[in-house]
């Protein structure tokens, strides 16, 4: 089953590049320039399996907001968040509490695939023990 994913970054070349790579991957891609774009992709009740964002962006929502705001509307979206900002975030990115991948830019586009992956493992597990504890 391919998974759907929504790309958050608000360079454009960026995002091509990578959306190009993951659909060579398997992956269906949705792509947002914003958080509040994807935020919008979001609230449509559009199905999402992975959130990979960037944290840096223009408008009222960065990356870290969007997850929180991701989260909330779908609980079971696994989430990469990309920056070239990592020391100014572990306090923000520690805050998101669920499991999430973080990934410093720059990046290869195979180190990528590899993040997605592994928050992907991580969510489900993390799911699979909080089904556990509910029996």
């Amino acid at each position: 089953m391919m998974k759907r994913l929504l790309l958050v970054d608000d360079e454009e070349t960026i995002r091509f590049l990578a959306a190009e790579f993951l659909r060579d991957e398997g992956f269906d891609v949705v792509e947002a320039e914003s958080g509040d774009d994807a935020l919008g992709h979001l609230r449509q009740s559009e199905a999402f399996d992975i959130l990979v964002s960037d944290v840096q962006m223009p408008g009222l929502r960065d990356g870290v907001d969007l997850v929180a705001c991701a989260r909330a509307i779908l609980p079971n979206i696994a989430v990469v968040v990309v920056s070239g900002y990592a020391a100014s975030l572990s306090e923000r990115l520690a805050a998101l509490r669920q499991p999430h991948e973080f990934l410093p830019k720059p990046f290869h586009l195979t180190e990528l695939t590899d993040s997605i992956n592994q928050a992907a493992a991580k969510h489900a597990s993390n799911n699979s023990l909080r089904s556990e504890v509910r029996v």
